[in-house]
């Protein structure tokens, strides 16, 4: 388990019945100390756990690691082209646990959508994930939407991100990268999040460890937070190349070299390092010709870079 993404199977849920809220909300005012309690009863709750759920609208923090049934509560799945395959959770590539999410590439064309539980946003807020695909070389899209009235497909017209097969999905199969997105826009809203993906006979995809809202208070922050200067030389290269970067803080650093089939062939740094610059060598004389990517990983945040080998 990654420390820095805790992890909660359900969130916990306070549920009262329509009838119950209207009947409890008009009761007079002789009974205001019983409306009271109840509210800071619900205060209570969310700061001892994170999140809640009062009236079937989730607050606070959730995330959604897809160890329990599928799909999880109050989540939907909707089918709209490619009837062969659809979102479901699988075993075989995870992040972190023992399940993911899965869409596989359909026959012909496919579109596929999850829907998350509404959500009441604030201005810290975001949205974040865990995405690798299966295979390259197609031209799949996952798409994430919000809507700020309901949770009808046409009625997801505010575009958060759009990831697509070699712009910005993960430059080799299964290998995950980090996705975080804020909803600043959307504070004071009560949304719907949804995960839309296409594809032609493509790539199939996975996601994991979905997250919403802000842990304790603290905005997700995984996007950018260091700034690395990052650069390879030579590249392509024979025997070996320098990895030089610079921290503009401490942070703590882990470089792995992947091939392209996700395989990591070598760990080259794994350690807190201070702020300034920094250079690594990666020795590749026992390795064979072809492309690889350095994995980097900085307090959490994960990007990769390409390089080349040759004879």
């Amino acid at each position: 388990m990654n420390d820095e993404h805790p992890r909660s199977h359900h969130s916990l849920k306070i549920l009262l019945p329509a009838y119950f809220h209207f009947q409890f909300f008009s009761l007079p005012s002789k009974f205001h100390f019983m409306k009271k309690f109840v509210l800071q009863f619900s205060l209570l709750i969310f700061a001892i756990f994170g999140s809640f759920n009062i009236f079937g609208q989730l607050s606070g923090f959730y995330q959604q690691d897809f160890e329990g049934s599928f799909p999880p509560e109050d989540w939907q799945v909707i089918n709209v082209l490619g009837p062969t395959y659809y979102w479901q959770q699988s075993p075989y590539e995870v992040y972190s646990g023992n399940y993911s999410v899965y869409i596989g590439s359909a026959i012909g064309q496919g579109e596929d959508w999850l829907i998350l539980p509404q959500f009441s946003v604030v201005a810290s807020d975001s949205f974040s994930f865990w995405l690798t695909a299966e295979s390259l070389g197609f031209t799949d899209s996952t798409v994430i939407l919000v809507s700020t009235t309901d949770d009808d497909l046409p009625s997801f017209t505010n575009v958060l991100a759009i990831l697509s097969d070699g712009v910005n999905y993960p430059p080799v199969a299964n290998l995950y990268q980090y996705h975080a997105y804020s909803l600043s826009a959307f504070a004071g809203q009560d949304v719907y999040v949804a995960i839309r993906n296409r594809n032609y006979e493509g790539d199939g995809v996975y996601i994991d460890l979905v997250s919403i809202g802000s842990q304790l208070g603290t905005e997700i922050t995984h996007v950018n937070p260091v700034n690395l200067n990052f650069s390879s030389y030579p590249n392509p290269f024979t025997k070996s190349s320098s990895l030089s970067f610079s921290l503009d803080q401490t942070a703590t650093v882990q470089i792995s070299i992947i091939d392209v089939m996700g395989q990591e062939v070598a760990e080259l740094c794994n350690e807190t390092l201070s702020q300034g610059s920094h250079q690594i060598i990666w020795n590749a004389s026992g390795n064979s010709a072809g492309v690889y990517f350095y994995r980097v990983i900085v307090n959490g945040n994960f990007s990769t870079y390409r390089l080349v080998k040759l004879d």
